[in-house]
């Protein structure tokens, strides 16, 4: 209750100025403390504070009384001789400052003045400030911590009659910590997967925003590494869900661990069902693949059936990649195929793969359209359910620019093909030449080094000189393969120059003119490409025709 005793009568305008003003300076508190975001609270509702008090700067301090004393995590306003906005170590001890033990235990406000005794005087002296008033900061029916407000010298010093406002202030200080923490145990439980207690796909999405935005405005590298368990299913048809958990919880474990211990920084998740992930920024592509070489290991050794892995780093030679999305696809390309091989090793995007990955995949249909990553609707033929999964992932690109959703495009086909790689030529109007600008390569080609790669983007080719090529830019397709002497001459050359078994290509034209080329590259372990110029050529249509 606020004690106006000493203030003058109750109809001067004197009170009733005082009394508005510190009814007024509590809603502005309360306000805050409902309207503000969460990471902004505790300053802006500290301020609030501050200003409802009269002061010229705040302190919040956290109760620590397994160590007897106050912790100071925050000063604003006009600061002190030696104050800083967010102390790292500040302490106040109960044996330095006994009027602590009526703020914390009593959980009752007190002042000081400059000019008074006792060590919370002699600590507004050494601040160079006038005078302070403190109160206890409730929550929950305990003490959080210490609010300390100051004057400067130059103002009227706070008196007995500012103690019960400081503590109604305090309280909606509280209030407004409560709603911090509540928000604060939200976004944790909305971030985290409840069986394993990693971090869930929403906080993966929301990481690779930030990752993304860096690695584009300053070249970060942003590695990720995708994990699947294998033969989940088969531990829960037979031993039951309990156990098929119990596999989960060890997969999280592991990659937990390991993590710590080798990717500190790393971003670790289970993004559902039996796929795992760990993501990461600033981490050398060698030492991402010495911590996906330990997970596999690990999980071998005590898992019923392993891990599939696959891994992409922006810092190998796999393309321009802007997004998020792109990663994954070639993270998960080499996991797919660690999983066909049952490789104990991962794969890795761009690079050459392990021994026991150097086997063609096996290509009955009930094998190919097992992976619902890969293709819709295993009722259908394996071309149709890769026009239907590329058709549905055009859909959500819809109003993307030409080159992004050419670039989905190719990577579905590169994907469903297992092939080794894809590149987009663009053509401008009026212009004879077309100009690569963007490739993905999903493992390494032998007649192109990282170093030749890099000169990739930009180059220009005489669309003369390779007729396939004039012919698809104009919306037609090509196969060619290099055991065929009948094929395109200069693309026979391209074949050989990269150690490729054979490239489909489709173009056509944009809105505005412009001419677009999509290639897709084979090699000896990919599947046939021989269905699928037709349908290359419609799914390149239908993403110029979406722009």
């Amino acid at each position: 209750m606020i004690d106006t005793a000493s203030w003058p009568g109750p109809d001067t305008p004197s009170a009733q100025s005082v009394v508005s003003a510190r009814f007024q300076g509590l809603a502005d508190v309360a306000r805050v403390a409902t309207t503000t975001e969460a990471p902004d609270l505790l300053r802006r509702v500290s301020l609030a504070a501050m200003r409802a008090l009269g002061g010229a700067s705040v302190s919040l301090s956290i109760w620590e009384p397994e160590l007897a004393r106050v912790r100071c995590v925050l000063n604003d306003g006009a600061l002190g001789i030696g104050e800083v906005l967010e102390p790292k170590n500040e302490y106040y001890p109960m044996s330095d400052y006994a009027p602590l033990v009526t703020v914390m235990e009593h959980q009752r406000a007190f002042t000081a003045t400059s000019d008074g005794s006792g060590s919370y005087s002699v600590l507004v002296q050494r601040l160079g400030k006038g005078s302070c008033v403190v109160a206890p900061i409730p929550l929950d029916g305990r003490v959080w911590g210490e609010l300390f407000v100051t004057r400067s010298v130059s103002e009227a010093q706070y008196g007995p009659d500012d103690v019960d406002f400081a503590v109604a202030v305090a309280a909606q200080v509280g209030a407004a910590i409560a709603t911090a923490e509540h928000l604060g145990r939200a976004t944790a439980q909305a971030h985290t997967d409840s069986l394993t207690g990693l971090a869930n796909r929403l906080a993966v999405d929301e990481w690779f925003e930030l990752a993304m935005e860096r690695h584009r405005a300053e070249g970060i590298l942003v590695g990720l590494v995708v994990c699947d368990i294998n033969g989940l299913k088969s531990v829960n048809d037979h031993h039951g869900h309990d156990a098929g958990d119990r596999v989960l919880r060890s997969m999280a474990r592991i990659l937990g661990e390991e993590g710590a211990r080798l990717l500190p920084d790393a971003m670790v998740a289970r993004l559902g069902g039996d796929e795992f992930a760990a993501a990461v920024a600033g981490c050398a592509p060698d030492d991402l693949i010495a911590f996906a070489e330990e997970v596999c290991a690990r999980a071998w050794r005590q898992l019923p059936q392993g891990v599939a892995v696959g891994l992409a780093s922006t810092g190998d030679a796999i393309g321009s990649i802007d997004n998020d999305k792109r990663l994954f696809r070639l993270a998960d390309a080499a996991q797919y195929r660690a999983k066909r091989t049952g490789s104990h090793r991962p794969v890795v995007a761009g690079r050459a793969l392990p021994v026991e990955a150097s086997t063609t995949l096996a290509v009955a249909p009930s094998a190919a359209t097992s992976d619902r990553r890969l293709r819709r609707g295993a009722q259908h033929p394996e071309p149709l359910q890769l026009l239907d999964a590329a058709l549905r992932a055009l859909d959500d690109a819809t109003g993307e620019t030409a080159r992004t959703r050419l670039g989905l495009v190719a990577d579905l086909v590169c994907h469903h093909l297992d092939a080794v790689g894809w590149w987009l030529s663009h053509m401008k109007r009026g212009d004879d030449a077309v100009t690569t600008v963007e490739y993905a390569v999903y493992r390494a080609l032998p007649g192109l080094n990282s170093e030749e790669l890099s000169t990739e983007v930009g180059e220009r080719f005489p669309v003369a000189e390779y007729p396939s090529t004039e012919q698809a830019l104009r919306g037609g397709a090509f196969t060619v393969r290099a055991d065929d002497p009948g094929s395109d001459a200069a693309e026979l050359a391209i074949l050989d120059d990269l150690s490729a078994v054979a490239v489909v290509g489709a173009g056509g034209q944009d809105a505005s003119g412009d001419r677009w080329l999509v290639e897709v590259y084979t090699d000896s372990l990919s599947g046939s490409e021989r269905d699928l110029v037709t349908l290359l050529r419609v799914l390149v249509a239908s993403a110029l025709s979406g722009v």
